[in-house]
């Protein structure tokens, strides 16, 4: 009988334990799809919450008006070099929300060639030659680089830190002759050689 009665408490205390054991699992469940689902609906009234600024956004900027992440692509073209130079900027603050008129009254010199709420080119011409021509030489042992201007005017632009004096020969030559390039590309591809 004593033996009937001891098998019986610790089948009464596993019972308890499995029991326990199984409620704790599925309290633990039930915890996480709560969780689960909090951040779902946060998520949602998130993207609710950005699609209604979108909206608001959009509404306030109509298809003729410049977006505040507009660009503005300056072409100028140079008549003597039959060159096209682009520069690009992020569109002045004070002209975020306006229109295809008030760039033209800002931008009097320029023409305004396409026209987006994201994206604005103005073109120009000038007379001469671009600024992105170069004449690379020696000077003082080491190569530099000179701006070439109006009547082939060479301005001093910069002083590299490559050295001549371990350059062959022909090259030193070729340097105190002058190399001209047009672009920076061409400029960092002929510094490059001599690097």
């Amino acid at each position: 009988m004593k033996k009937w009665f001891i098998i019986g408490v610790i089948g009464s205390i596993l019972l308890a334990v499995i029991l326990t054991i199984t409620v704790q699992i599925i309290i633990e469940e039930n915890t996480q799809k709560q969780i689960h689902q909090q951040g779902l609906q946060t998520q949602e009234e998130m993207n609710t919450e950005i699609t209604e600024n979108e909206l608001e956004m959009t509404s306030t900027i109509g298809e003729d008006q410049i977006s505040p992440n507009a660009v503005i692509y300056f072409k100028t073209y140079y008549t003597e070099c039959k060159h096209t130079t682009t520069e690009t900027i992020d569109i002045p603050e004070e002209l975020v929300n306006k229109t295809r008129e008030d760039v033209t009254e800002k931008y009097k010199n320029w023409d305004i060639g396409e026209f987006s709420n994201q994206e604005i080119t103005l073109y120009c011409e000038k007379e001469g030659i671009c600024p992105e021509h170069y004449m690379v030489r020696e000077k003082d042992g080491y190569i530099a680089i000179y701006q070439i201007g109006e009547d082939d005017r060479e301005t001093l632009k910069e002083m590299t830190g490559i050295i001549t004096n371990y350059l062959p020969e022909t090259d030193i030559l070729r340097l105190e002759e002058g190399i001209k390039v047009v672009g920076k590309e061409e400029l960092n591809a002929t510094l490059e050689d001599y690097e």
